[in-house]
């Protein structure tokens, strides 16, 4: 399956790119910053706030899996629009096109709602727009020890809300 990876060159992405890879999927890596050590997968270098962009990657793959974001770093917290306008216009983005060309989407999202930072709150945001039946959310809940206390944490998150449907119906 041809399948393109948003946010490819990430943390995530990255290794979501070699499972896919090491499953024989042909893996394009849809990123706005370039990496040259990968020559095992093809490269669609633009920003996931460029819709028209958006729509011709997604034009060309069978399956997308929506990993793009930016995290809520010191410098998004105190100017959150690079959040919104990635992690929320971004995704609305790949909800269009996905909808538009029948593709079959993963929107990995966070897990941490209850983080207050612009990353989990416009992750959050966007989530709910996402719940056309060939949409799959797939929760990212994050286990492991903290930082600051060294105990082990878990997150929930509660369910998703249902895209209205005058959205939903919108051509």
């Amino acid at each position: 399956m041809r399948v393109l990876v948003t946010g490819g060159n990430g943390f995530i992405g990255s290794h979501v790119v070699d499972l896919l890879r090491a499953h024989g999927h042909a893996v394009t890596i849809f990123d706005r910053y370039r990496r040259p050590f990968r020559d095992d997968v093809g490269q669609f270098t633009a920003d996931i706030k460029d819709a028209e962009a958006v729509c011709d990657a997604v034009s060309q793959h069978e399956g997308i899996m929506n990993l793009a974001g930016v995290l809520g770093t010191s410098e998004t917290v105190s100017s959150p629009h690079e959040s919104v306008a990635v992690n929320v216009d971004g995704a609305i983005n790949v909800y269009e096109a996905v909808r538009k060309f029948g593709t079959r989407c993963v929107q990995i999202t966070v897990g941490n709602y209850t983080w207050n930072n612009s990353y989990a709150i416009t992750k959050y945001t966007a989530e709910p727009m996402c719940s056309e039946s060939s949409w799959t959310v797939v929760p990212v809940v994050a286990t492991g020890r903290s930082s600051r206390t060294g105990m082990l944490a878990s997150t929930r998150r509660p369910p998703i809300v249902p895209m209205p449907a005058a959205y939903r119906n919108a051509n």
